[in-house]
């Protein structure tokens, strides 16, 4: 690049380029510095060529150039896409990504009008050339990038077979600070009896998860790479298949293999002839016979546990478990705090508190996940439905304030107007005595200031002129109200975007167990605040609608038993003079229906109530369905959550 650019930088708005400066470093290995130095030479580079005054505007980040779903990697496409850059800077095709989506993005650039430069890559999108010169450092930087892969992986394999590449070792495995050789490693001999326990423990029949209890209750030490605060299934089940317990340090069963959807890397089983193997018995702490004949039966024992899939293929691999369609990961438990899970009882769309199948929450009432979500969705939609208009002199006095902040952005744009026009005359002035008296270094100097507060003061007169015209005029409830049914109808109930739209509405949504008084299973109500206000544009003045569109509710996730479904028309039939037959006949059910609604009602009345859900504070003294309290695992064990619904509001 050279001083006299061709063809020239320009400016939308003639007189400030706007700037788009992109910088990245790949790993928290590398100086942050590094990002300010990139920033200094896009400035340094702005100087010698811009000939105009600019505002840059930088994405910086950390992280990989391959993953396209990097949040500073979409928000520099969203800022290009809303066409309000004249130029895109960075260093290099690889400061933004990878592959041929480097160069898609200059394509990008290209589509908005908005000039892509890479100084170091000799790119700009400018001159003709400039798609010849992307797909030369695109395949350059993509082959940099797998010289370097391969580098790195024949290195280690060569320093495993000599010993090397440590890493984190397992519980019982002491790692000297510096070690660089497996011979330097030991075992911690106060291990050697929890081993021996663990390994008595498996060989006659106890779980996992029993054993995990065993570390928990007897406190032993986690190991160095546990994410958990305490000893879990999961992390007994890795322990235990881990051969270094054996003597045997093992490499490369799983690879990493590049997702090029998103540039992301998955853990993949790996070929046969990458596995790497190396003798240690100073670090056994079983023999190797008696190992191998463990892990045999362990595995034997737990195959009926696995996901069988269809045709012997698992349905579920490779989706993320994230994935999880509303309700999901959106009810909370009342009782101990926890989320519902699914897979509850062996069934995938039922719904239970994750406590209770831990053993920490006695609420083990579980629900169909399909039939909770659409009595919310119907509850919610009948409530939108009855929502009345706003109050008149609410909506007046808000849109009086939207008038004045309307009327204050104005002000504030006369007042930038005001000092651009001082700023030109001083401007003038400075001009007129330069000539006059010559050159001068101090005349020089303010002048240059000067000039610097011209294209400041332009900058923020045209951010104030946008912002006045963005002010949205009042939405109306009909509006509001459309706009919401709309979007709930058309989106299918199983996709993300209905659960988006979902939480976006509800925050959360909180479960409480409840038992019919007479008896039987007991049942989930849930309690929620429905935040229509959400919708609002973030506008100050717009808060005031936030409590017309906000609503707490209850909602029954079960079916009403008949004998109360009908036990309020059944009892004014009785009242009426009707008897039980002539009552049976009219509401179309049987007389023994009528008799054990009347029954319902009279033992309401004895009780004093008008609901004949009560609610449970502690698991029922007899239920076939709640009994994770009676198990010897179970050790009721709350978490702490926010305020949650009050059942009485």
């Amino acid at each position: 690049m050279t001083a006299n650019l061709q063809p020239a930088l320009l400016a939308r708005n003639g007189h400030t380029l706007k700037v788009l400066g992109i910088a990245r470093i790949s790993t928290v290995h590398q100086d942050a510095k590094s990002l300010e130095d990139q920033e200094q030479l896009y400035r340094k580079w702005l100087n010698e060529n811009a000939g105009l005054p600019y505002k840059l505007t930088m994405i910086a980040s950390r992280g990989s150039g391959e993953v396209l779903d990097r949040k500073e990697y979409l928000l520099a496409l969203e800022y290009i896409e809303a066409n309000n850059y004249d130029l895109a800077l960075t260093e290099d095709l690889a400061r933004i990504s990878r592959r041929i989506h480097s160069q898609i993005f200059c394509e990008l650039c290209e589509d908005f009008e908005t000039r892509f430069i890479a100084i170091n890559d000799h790119i700009d999108t400018g001159t003709d050339n400039w798609r010849l010169n992307a797909g030369f450092a695109s395949m350059r930087h993509e082959m940099y990038n797998a010289d370097t892969s391969k580098r790195i992986r024949r290195s280690l394999r060569n320093r495993f077979e000599n010993g090397g590449v440590l890493g984190v070792q397992v519980f019982g495995i002491i790692k000297p600070l510096g070690a660089k050789n497996d011979s330097e490693l030991s075992k911690d001999p106060e291990a050697q009896p929890i081993y021996d326990e663990m390994f008595r423990l498996l060989e006659n029949g106890a779980s996992y998860s029993e054993v995990a209890d065993w570390l928990n209750d007897t406190k032993v030490e986690l190991p160095p790479h546990a994410r958990s605060k305490k000893w879990t299934c999961s992390l007994v089940t890795q322990l235990m298949h881990n051969p270094i317990l054996k003597g045997l340090r093992v490499r490369n069963r799983k690879i990493s293999k590049r997702v090029n959807k998103t540039g992301r890397h998955k853990s993949v089983a790996a070929p046969p002839e990458e596995l790497l193997e190396r003798d240690c018995p100073h670090l056994a702490f079983i023999e190797p016979a008696r190992y191998d004949k463990l892990i045999k039966k362990l595995d034997e024992k737990n195959v009926k546990y696995r996901r069988k899939g269809t045709g012997g293929i698992d349905t579920r691999k490779n989706v993320s478990k994230k994935r999880t369609i509303w309700p999901g990961q959106h009810i909370e438990c009342a009782v101990c705090g926890r989320l519902l899970v699914y897979g509850a009882h062996g069934q995938k769309n039922s719904l239970a508190c994750s406590g209770a199948l831990k053993y920490q929450c006695w609420n083990g009432t579980s629900i169909n996940s399909e039939k909770a979500g659409n009595k919310i969705i119907t509850a919610i939609e009948k409530e939108i439905s009855s929502l009345k208009d706003f109050d008149e002199v609410l909506l007046k006095e808000i849109e009086k304030e939207l008038k004045n902040s309307k009327s204050s952005a104005s002000q504030r744009q006369r007042k930038l107007q005001t000092q651009q026009d001082a700023n030109t005359k001083q401007m003038k002035n400075i001009m007129a005595a330069i000539r006059e008296t010559g050159h001068s270094a101090s005349l020089i100097a303010e002048l240059k200031t000067l000039e610097a507060t011209k294209a400041q003061l332009a900058y923020e007169l045209s951010s104030s002129l946008t912002t006045t015209d963005l002010i949205p005029k009042m939405p109306s409830v009909e509006e509001i109200k459309t706009m919401v049914l709309k979007n709930m109808q058309s989106l299918a109930k199983n996709s993300q975007e209905f659960g988006r739209l979902l939480r976006q509405l509800i925050d959360r949504i909180v479960v409480r167990p409840f038992q019919h008084c007479d008896g039987g299973s007991p049942v989930l109500r849930a309690y929620f605040e429905l935040n229509l206000a959400s919708l609002l544009p973030h506008i100050s003045g717009m808060e005031s609608l936030s409590p017309a569109l906000r609503k707490s509710m209850v909602v029954d996730l079960f079916d009403l038993p008949q004998r109360e479904a009908f036990r309020t028309e059944a009892t004014a039939l009785i009242a009426s003079g009707k008897n039980q037959r002539e009552a049976a006949k009219i509401l179309g059910i049987t007389s023994t229906a009528v008799q054990r609604a009347l029954a319902l009602d009279k033992k309401m009345k004895e009780l004093g109530i008008t609901d004949p859900y009560i609610q449970l504070n502690e698991p029922p003294p007899e239920n076939s369905k709640i009994k994770r309290h009676k198990h010897p695992r179970y050790k009721f064990n709350p978490v702490e959550r926010p305020d949650q619904p009050n059942p009485e509001s």
